[in-house]
Formats: structure tokens, C-alpha cells, sequence
């Protein structure tokens, strides 16, 4: 163990030994795993965290997925309204109230996607890492209604889940990245 070097003179304390780290790293019983660090404490921690958005991730460049002044017109002028209400409802949801649709907020239609019924068969492919890329893809609607499609003309906000946080990838408008079902 090393010693420390004190100050010499009066009002000096003994000199205490450090404690080597290495030697602590071997005994058993000055090593535990931390419980908090487990992946089921930290599941149950983020789904009782409030959803934080990211725009990290979000793309223009699928042409889908773009907000042309054509579009916002349509939507006489009041997509971007519309959108930043949603997400200032969704800020106030934990993520155990986004992911399990809790309906005092209203209609979400929040569910995960799976890539194989989209016109997008292999995701988000404008995210470059692959590991990130492949995280939990989720959507919600822009506005609440009924499931009918006319009734939610805004679209939906597409992105991952990591954590508590909501990384928006594209802003789907037109409701584009499902096939129109044929009647």
C-alpha cells in the first residue's frame, strides 16, 4: 500500500495508507453487482420516466416522409399545431402510460411497427447504425379520434424507442408508410 505524504509541521496528521484498488477488485466481499444496474431495474426505471423526443434521427430525405408546403396546406395550415400538441401530450405520459395506450390521454394509437406490412420493408435504413437502427421502431398518431382514418387527418410520427426517449425518424402526414387497404 502506498502512503500518503503529509504535511510536515504542526497540526500534521498521520500518515494513512491508501487502499490499492486492484487488491479491492479480488475480495469477495468488497465486490457486489449493483441491483439498480440489472436490465429488469433498468426496464422498470424508464417506463416510470416521463417520454423525452429526440430529432437525433429524423429524415427528409425519404420522399414519403417530407413536409411539402402542399401537405401542410392540405391540412389547412394546422399540421404543425397539431404536432407540436402531440408530442407536449406525450412529453407529459411515462413511458409505461405511451406503450400501454393509456386512454385518459386519449386515443395514441401508439403500437410497434412491423417493417414486413409497411411500404418500408427494410426500416429505417437512413439510420446508419445498425444497432440503433434496429431498436424498438414505434408509432403514434398525430391526432386522437376513432380508429377510422378520417377522423386522425394529420398522420403519424414514426422513430425508436431507447430508453425513455422517442427518437422521431419520419413525420408521416399522409398515412404512406402502411399500404392503402383495398376494400
Amino acid at each position: 500500500m502506498a502512503k500518503r505524504k503529509g504535511n510536515k509541521g504542526k497540526g500534521s496528521k498521520k500518515n494513512k495508507p491508501i487502499p490499492d484498488p486492484a487488491q479491492k477488485l479480488k475480495s469477495k466481499d468488497s465486490f457486489s453487482l449493483d441491483p439498480d444496474n440489472s436490465p429488469e431495474e433498468k426496464l422498470k426505471k424508464s417506463l416510470s420516466e416521463h417520454v423525452s423526443f429526440s430529432f437525433a434521427y429524423l429524415n427528409f430525405d425519404n420522399k414519403k416522409f417530407t413536409l411539402e408546403l402542399d401537405c401542410i396546406k392540405q391540412k389547412k395550415g394546422k399540421y404543425l399545431d397539431k404536432l407540436l400538441d402531440r408530442l407536449k401530450t406525450v412529453l407529459s405520459m411515462t413511458l409505461a402510460n405511451f406503450k400501454h395506450r393509456d386512454q385518459k390521454f386519449g386515443p395514441l394509437k401508439s403500437h410497434e411497427i412491423n417493417f414486413d406490412t409497411t411500404t418500408e420493408k427494410e426500416g429505417y435504413t437512413c439510420i446508419p447504425d445498425e444497432q440503433i437502427r434496429t431498436s424498438l421502431p414505434w408509432q403514434f398518431a398525430l391526432t386522437t379520434g376513432s380508429p377510422n382514418i378520417a377522423t386522425n387527418p394529420m398522420g403519424r410520427i414514426h422513430g425508436i424507442i431507447i430508453g425513455n426517449t422517442f427518437y422521431i425518424v419520419w413525420l408521416d402526414p399522409d398515412h404512406l408508410l402502411y399500404p392503402k387497404k383495398k376494400k
